[in-house]
């Protein structure tokens, strides 16, 4: 069992920092920000949810590190999943 985050809330937080959700490509959902400062990538995006809606942890944090965004404080509430 690991840890996963409630897609919607990943989404949620993403168009709070001005990212546009793009939709499903191929084995990813892709969200995107012209607006970004300094040369950020202006591309996010995270494997598809579950069947429950739900995303890992780790996919998360690795989606976000590699587009540069923030995780936010407090982090996202995680429930345990397969």
């Amino acid at each position: 069992m690991i840890h996963c985050i409630r897609f919607a809330d990943v989404a949620a937080y993403l168009s709070g920092l001005g990212f546009v959700d793009l939709g499903e490509a191929g084995e990813a959902h892709v969200f995107e920000s012209l607006n970004r400062p300094n040369g950020l990538p202006e591309y996010c995006t995270i494997h598809l949810p579950n069947h429950r809606g739900m995303v890992t942890e780790l996919s998360v944090d690795d989606a976000f590190h590699e587009a540069q965004v923030p995780m936010p404080a407090p982090t996202f509430n995680t429930d345990w999943c397969d």
